[in-house]
């Protein structure tokens, strides 16, 4: 098989750079590419936690009522081994260990009380008319609860600061004005009610609003528009005084571009060394529809542009 012997010259955006110095032509950058810049649409909940923390004391006097706590605790101690607590990597002491115990099946049974609690309420909540988002908020103000409401969030993210699965937004994202609720939701510490508060349309912000960001992209654009205009300025050179008789090397050189040598490569090779700033597909396809001693078109790289020139191939 044969080996691509090559050398490339990079014009990298960063040598192309023009921060701070002109924003010609940004008005027409942002309107060209505002469909980038739309926002999704949004929406925000009610919601309204049933957490089991909150019901330990009445789970801890619903177990008493069938199992001693202590022995149910000692039991599973046992059973479980003591090496099994642990905390920070560190087993803890039996006494420890059997309070840990102990929160964890009253947490577990206090799960249950939310749940009966959260469908108490969602009863009474469900037979308000008109059905609308407002009343889970209302009602839990009237019963000495708190409903808050979450930050925006998208189709595809998970809400902000609950904690839950992403399950919960896709019910969200099917309340409406006339179905504003959805039924309790089951997280792995309490239970979730849940009404729409907000619907907020997808929408392209003005230019003002995003105007630094709309800026860095300009930026980043001009720079690479900038590298490539250097790559085609400098293939017509090359092209012509290289029919001239003047090499490659010498060509880069007066004008100051660095030659940098790239390792031996194959048709089948799958995977490049050296300077990354070039992908194996795109040396592959510039060298092997080449003769040794020509070069490349102008070719784009991850921060720029390249010309690629083929020294020999080599047969392994």
């Amino acid at each position: 098989s044969l080996q691509a012997n090559t050398q490339v010259v990079f014009f990298s955006s960063t040598n192309h750079a023009n921060l701070g110095q002109n924003l010609d032509g940004l008005d027409a950058f942002y309107t060209n590419r505002m469909a980038l810049y739309r926002s999704p649409a949004k929406r925000t909940i009610n919601y309204l936690k049933f957490s089991s923390t909150n019901y330990l004391a009445e789970a801890e006097a619903k177990l008493s009522t069938t199992t001693n706590i202590t022995e149910m605790a000692e039991l599973i101690y046992t059973d479980r081994g003591s090496n099994s607590f642990l905390e920070a990597g560190v087993v803890l002491s039996k006494e420890l260990a059997l309070e840990k115990i102990k929160t964890e099946e009253l947490t577990k049974i206090g799960l249950t009380v939310a749940k009966e609690k959260a469908l108490e309420f969602a009863r009474e909540l469900f037979d308000i008319e008109p059905m609308k988002g407002e009343s889970l908020p209302e009602m839990a103000t009237a019963k000495g609860l708190t409903a808050l409401v979450s930050e925006p969030f998208t189709e595809n993210q998970l809400i902000p600061n609950l904690g839950v699965q992403y399950q919960l937004t896709r019910q969200s994202f099917q309340l409406t004005g006339e179905e504003p609720f959805t039924t309790p939701f089951l997280a792995l510490d309490g239970v979730y009610l849940v009404s729409l508060n907000s619907l907020i349309p997808s929408a392209v912000p003005p230019l003002d609003e995003i105007r630094g960001r709309v800026t860095v992209d300009f930026y980043q654009q001009q720079s690479l528009q900038g590298a490539r205009d250097a790559a085609n300025a400098f293939q017509t050179t090359l092209t012509t005084q290289m029919a001239e008789g003047k090499t490659f090397e010498a060509i880069s050189d007066e004008a100051g571009h660095k030659r940098v040598q790239m390792p031996l490569f194959a048709l089948n090779s799958q995977t490049q060394t050296g300077d990354q700033r070039a992908d194996i597909s795109t040396l592959k396809n510039l060298a092997f529809a080449l003769e040794p001693g020509e070069i490349s078109q102008v070719s784009s790289t991850r921060d720029g542009a390249m010309i690629l020139y083929v020294n020999s191939f080599v047969t392994v």
